[in-house]
């Protein structure tokens, strides 16, 4: 069922045994039916839910002028919170709920996430990550894959769901690298010793949002902080290459 961009919603969620670095358990997926553009959306408790994607709807509506009228999401009790707190708002948005344990009636968003799970999945295995480190950066991955899905052209569409959505094209997706690669990120004060390094080694993420196109997201590794710079010298190696890493990587993130 296509609706014009923005006017229908799908929400729905999943969780990760591990904790990522920045506390996440849970991510939600927001889908647009009228061009299959998702959004990813990462929380510590289920009950952060309701207010991070009210959010999320405001922006949308701000940046885009696209009045939401519909979101489909099943009857867990953190959507029955985010549909007060929309109804409190005076936003007019009709819920539809699904029964739990109902796939079928949410299809196009579960075939989604179980797509960007396999993506998320793939990156951390091609970065070579040890079983600790994939832990850590689980949410990031798969905000990267989310990212990635976005810029695709496939046999479905025409055109990028990025650029079906906004109306132009990403131009971010010339800078995009491969996740889990390692660089020198400058991070040396303004005054400082001559003897002192001038950057840290970092690994990427991804890109920034509501950056540059050419700023990025990077794991310091030597604190596990996220930092955000576009002063990068790149080191052409994925980190279980940097790291010397050579036994097999877990199949699964769990």
């Amino acid at each position: 069922e296509d609706s014009a961009p923005g006017e229908r919603l799908a929400l729905d969620g999943t969780s990760c045994k591990k904790t990522s670095l920045g506390g996440s358990k849970f991510w939600y997926a927001v889908l647009d039916y009228g061009t299959d553009i998702a959004w990813s959306l990462f929380v510590k408790k289920k009950s952060e839910m309701p207010e991070r994607m009210l959010t999320f709807i405001k922006k949308l509506r701000a940046t885009k002028k696209y009045p939401v009228k519909y979101i489909r999401c099943d009857n867990a009790g953190e959507n029955y919170s985010l549909q007060k707190l929309c109804d409190q708002e005076g936003m007019g948005i009709q819920f539809e709920f699904t029964p739990r344990d109902s796939p079928q009636f949410n299809g196009r968003l579960e075939r989604k996430l179980a797509t960007l799970w396999t993506r998320t999945r793939s990156i951390l295995n091609a970065a070579r990550l040890d079983a600790t480190m994939r832990a850590g950066v689980w949410a990031e991955a798969a905000r990267h894959s989310t990212d990635v899905d976005n810029s695709l052209v496939t046999e479905r569409k025409e055109a990028p769901s990025y650029q079906q959505f906004y109306g132009l094209s990403w131009k971010g997706l010339k800078h995009l690298h491969q996740f889990g690669e390692v660089a020198v990120v400058k991070t040396a004060a303004q005054h400082q010793s001559k003897l002192d390094n001038r950057g840290d080694v970092c690994m990427y993420l991804g890109k920034a949002p509501d950056h540059a196109d050419d700023v990025h997201r990077f794991l310091k590794l030597s604190t596990k902080q996220i930092i955000v710079s576009r002063d990068v010298t790149w080191l052409n190696k994925v980190y279980g290459d940097w790291k010397g890493l050579k036994r097999p990587m877990p199949e699964e993130v769990v």
